[in-house]
């Protein structure tokens, strides 16, 4: 396992950094405004991760559980929309750089 220091906003600093263990097949874990999720892919539109609280929907909120919600409706797993809002979810570029940082990646890789 490697724990990367990532620290950033920055888009291609934190793909350069993640891209290559992806390519590799490596499980990648992302830490972000105290909260962590699993890296599936990165690409020009921003990361798809899977997120086991849920769809964040807001990312200016401030606190973890208020970026799940909006509008009135809960996008967390088990609330309004049911178990799977954390599935397949992207976090676009602009997202992330405007509002939040990815702090560190626990990556795991085979021997």
């Amino acid at each position: 396992y490697t724990l990367e220091n990532i620290d950033s906003d920055n888009k291609d600093e934190i793909k350069s950094i993640l891209e290559s263990y992806l390519g590799e097949g490596c499980s990648i874990l992302l830490s972000a405004f105290g909260h962590i999720v699993r890296l599936q892919a990165i690409d020009d539109t921003g990361l798809t991760v899977d997120d086991p609280y849920g769809k964040v929907v807001d990312f200016t909120a401030i606190g973890v559980t208020p970026k799940y919600k909006k509008d009135g409706k809960d996008y967390r797993n088990g609330k309004d929309f049911g178990n799977s809002e954390g599935e397949d979810n992207l976090w676009k570029w602009k997202d992330i750089t405007d509002n939040i940082k990815i702090k560190y990646a626990e990556i795991y890789c085979r021997d």
